[in-house]
């Protein structure tokens, strides 16, 4: 039998633990990620209107765990870091950062846990769309930074 493993190059070891020995496999990545400069990021959270005023960070990725720092900075006192599952949450906790609230679910898990914004969503260039949908209904001001 023969596998293609189609994450980006690097990110399929746990993967492979899970394949029998016989097993061969081929890498073929089908995304790559670009990470941002932290200055570029550091810009777009300071052109935020809303910036030092966010109730609440949302940190969609363990990816996203680079920029949590600068993104930090854009909280009120008092704001909160809410991660979308226990891998985001792992990776804030391996940068020293304590997630208040985590979903252990997809993104939607977490809405009722929002309770005021706005909110800032840290995340990719192309993040779903629900999260954001779901606490606009509900009147929260969202912020998405790529």
């Amino acid at each position: 039998m023969h596998v293609v493993l189609t994450r980006e190059l690097g990110s399929n070891d746990s993967l492979l633990g899970w394949l029998p020995e016989d097993v061969t496999t081929s890498e073929v990545p089908l995304t790559t990620t670009r990470f941002y400069d932290t200055e570029e990021v550091l810009l777009e959270l300071h052109a935020s209107e809303r910036f030092g005023s966010y109730r609440a960070l949302v940190v969609t990725s363990a990816r996203s765990a680079l920029y949590v720092a600068l993104a930090r900075s854009a909280l009120a006192e008092g704001g909160r870091v809410v991660s979308v599952g226990t891998a985001t949450a792992k990776a804030l906790e391996n940068d020293d950062v304590e997630s208040d609230v985590v979903g252990n679910g997809g993104a939607l898990d977490i809405v009722g846990d929002i309770d005021e914004g706005p909110v800032l969503i840290l995340g990719a260039a192309n993040m779903r769309p629900e999260l954001a949908s779901a606490l606009e209904s509900r009147g929260v001001a969202v912020t998405k930074v790529t």
